[in-house]
């Protein structure tokens, strides 16, 4: 099996899953729709296939680098935390396609705050916020956990129970990419990161990119793509 080399080492060297293919798979989904230009949906493209591309060398790592705990353990972060990003990207754009994404009619312009006042023992201020009608809704950020919501919720993926009921707990750990987050000494990543997580994120992922959103499957509809990197692997850890 290709495995990691030195540069200059030519034999048997592994290649990740190249990005034009990735791409072309990826546009069953991830095309152009209403507030979805053409040009914004091929960046969107290029990011999601060069996540995959990195998934897939982390992958690659875990599999055949003999990594402390520790090590292994910032590797498991950073592929949830990047697969995380595919799944929010994927749901965007299905949420687009369904009519299902958050609009607004309005943008704030201003900002108007009172001096502060006293009431008995307290200080307090009121703020006003001015809005201005637009000539037509814009698209409105939504949280990943939003996204996940509508998605499940109006049942616009068919995925089983199992996948919805994991995102949440996945979508927790993703926020772990701020590292000042944490309650106390016990709550650090190598304590709440684990090898578990991490072939429940590739579980996840797969069972994604394998659902009916994507009918024209590798390999017989994109020779020499495979997701096969996905499937659970048995590693050992050196110590710490």
């Amino acid at each position: 099996m290709p495995k990691l080399v030195h540069k200059g080492i030519k034999e048997d060297r592994w290649s990740p899953n190249l990005v034009s293919p990735l791409e072309s798979f990826l546009e069953q989904v991830i095309k152009p729709v209403p507030k979805l230009d053409s040009s914004r949906a091929k960046g969107i493209r290029k990011n999601v296939a060069y996540s995959l591309q990195y998934l897939e060398f982390l992958e690659q790592c875990d599999r055949d680098l003999h990594l402390t705990s520790v090590l292994a353990t910032l590797n498991y972060k950073a592929f949830i935390i990047t697969s995380c990003s595919v799944i929010e990207a994927i749901f965007f754009c299905v949420l687009l396609q369904n009519g299902r994404a958050a609009v607004t009619e309005w943008k704030s312009v201003q900002k108007v705050q009172s001096n502060e006042f006293r009431k008995g023992e307290a200080c307090y201020k009121i703020e006003n916020e001015i809005f201005k009608k637009l000539s037509e809704p814009e698209l409105e950020e939504m949280s990943f956990n939003t996204m996940c919501k509508r998605v499940e919720g109006k049942k616009l993926i068919k995925l089983g129970q199992d996948v919805y009921n994991r995102i949440p707990y996945l979508r927790n750990l993703r926020n772990r990419v701020h590292i000042y987050g944490i309650e106390n000494s016990t709550d650090t990543d190598y304590m709440r990161v684990n090898k578990s997580d991490f072939d429940q994120i590739k579980t996840t992922l797969k069972e994604l990119l394998t659902c009916s959103l994507f009918p024209l499957q590798p390999p017989k509809h994109f020779p020499g793509l495979s997701f096969d990197f996905l499937n659970e692997q048995k590693v050992e850890l050196a110590t710490i």
